[in-house]
């Protein structure tokens, strides 16, 4: 039936049964179908299907069951919704909220704009592709598919969550925030997965713009410009309170950022809680120093800033109270290494190869389990062009070096250090090596063949003493 006021025209109806046109509608096109109404509308189509609605202006209804354009009039132009069942372009009850230019494709359930208590949204060219109960309340907004997904910005003044994107999976949601002012959660995203979330309905006036949910479930992001790739119930930032902006999960399961600029790459139940803080994998690690970096298992900075910690199975809390150094207080930008729990000793626990050759006569230096010195390559199979050392030659030039006290340059004058200058020691035993630098190897072998030579010395003086005493029968 065609029916309505005065000045409803050029109306039509194709075929179908029980199908109208009704209330000041005019340019408005029902192709067919069962019970498929234009209301209070100009320029609509209804293609088919049964019990479809179109409110809006220049909008369209392809076909599918119970889909709805607009309640009011004016609020869902130039919007569309290709088929499936019960899919709604704003069925609220507020005349001054648009849905305008927006699409729902196809599924079943899904809404734009749908029973909202506020006058201040607007959910114009937003688009839901396919899938069930997805809603977005919100301007550009896009869900591609899956179910129960939610964009939603929710009451206060400058509350949004425009510009954002669910791409599919289950219960998904980008939520503004609360009910307070400047909550946003702007340009977000969350490609899949399940109930993962960029802020909730609980931290008023938070703001998490920008923010990046790849998949997994159960993730959520609580700050601005914050991303977590995949993995299972990994947090950014604290619920309803202070999010830590600009942070980073990679995946894993129960990790947790809540410092500015912090990163967690994956493992379990790691937490930088520290501005900078950084935890690459492992399980168990905690930063709480600012710029910290802990990895491996249980390996604690202290809440020392900048401080470096790995540690193996039996873990390694490097607060000052747990190492119980007498007399010594752990400062910033230091380095800490717990390792050889589970190695023999004696066996290596931290080797260094200088050289492309990795094997057992590669050029290294090792710690080994149980030792307190590094211990570098000395087998006569890993050398060659060698040439015994004259012993008093030796003991010659080491007699010639000078040795000094001294404190190096930005070190306290009180922090007295002993031993020769590379200028000297490159003039006395010349070599392709670095001359500012003495290697350890290097001290040992002068050393040795110094006491060596002197023992050549002292055994020659001995020899000759004793020839002199018999000589004169002294006895």
């Amino acid at each position: 039936s065609i029916t309505g006021a005065s000045g409803s025209s050029y109306n039509f109806i194709g075929g179908g049964y029980n199908n109208t046109h009704s209330t000041a509608t005019s340019y408005n096109t029902i192709a067919g179908g069962q019970g498929n109404t234009t209301y209070v509308s100009e320029w609509s189509f209804i293609g088919g299907g049964s019990g479809n609605t179109s409110n809006g202006g220049h909008s369209s209804v392809v076909g599918g069951n119970s889909n709805t354009i607009a309640y009011f009039a004016g609020t869902g132009s130039y919007s569309f919704i290709g088929g499936g069942s019960g899919n709604n372009l704003y069925t609220g009850n507020l005349l001054n909220v648009a849905s305008n230019y927006s699409s729902i494709v196809a599924g079943s359930g899904n809404s734009i704009n749908t029973n909202v208590s506020t006058t201040t949204l607007n959910s114009s060219y937003s688009f839901i592709g396919a899938g069930a109960s997805n809603n977005i309340t919100a301007q550009y907004g896009v869900i591609g598919g899956g179910n129960t997904n939610n964009i939603h910005s929710t009451q206060g003044t400058g509350s949004i969550a425009d510009d954002c994107f669910i791409g599919a999976g289950a219960s998904n949601s980008i939520y503004s925030g609360g009910s307070g002012t400047g909550a946003s959660s702007q340009y977000s995203v969350i490609c899949g997965g399940y109930l993962n979330a960029v802020n909730d309905t609980s931290s008023a006036g938070l703001l998490c713009a920008g923010s990046f949910i790849g998949a997994g479930t159960v993730n959520k992001v609580f700050g601005e410009w914050a991303s977590i790739v995949g993995g299972s119930t990994n947090t950014i930032g604290v619920t309803a309170s202070a999010g830590a902006n600009y942070a980073f999960i990679g995946g894993g399961s129960s990790n947790g950022v809540t410092g500015t600029y912090g990163m967690v790459g994956g493992g379990y139940s790691n937490t930088a809680a520290a501005a900078y803080g950084c935890v690459p994998g492992g399980t168990g690690n905690i930063v709480t120093g600012t710029g910290g970096f802990c990895c491996g298992n249980g390996a604690l900075d202290g809440t020392i800033a900048n401080r470096f910690v790995w540690a193996d199975q039996t873990g390694f809390n490097t607060s000052t109270s747990s190492l119980g150094l007498t007399g010594l207080t752990p400062g910033t930008d230091s380095v800490w290494w717990g390792c050889g729990t589970g190695t023999t000793t004696g066996s290596p626990v931290f080797s260094i190869y200088t050289t492309a050759t990795r094997t057992g006569l590669g050029v290294s230096a090792t710690l080994a389990a149980g030792s307190t010195a590094w211990a570098a390559l000395c087998s006569r199979e890993a050398k060659e062009n060698i040439v015994a050392v004259d012993p008093l030659d030796m003991l010659r030039r080491v007699d010639a070096l000078g040795i000094y006290e001294f404190n190096y340059k930005g070190a306290p004058a009180g922090f007295t250090c002993r031993g020769p200058m590379a200028d000297e020691w490159a003039g006395l035993f010349p070599s392709a090596k670095d001359a500012n630098r003495i290697e350890t190897m290097d001290l040992d072998a002068a050393a040795l063949g110094a006491i060596k030579g002197l023992s050549q010395l002292v055994r020659s003086q001995a020899e000759r003493i004793a020839a002199l005493e018999a000589r004169f029968c002294i006895p």
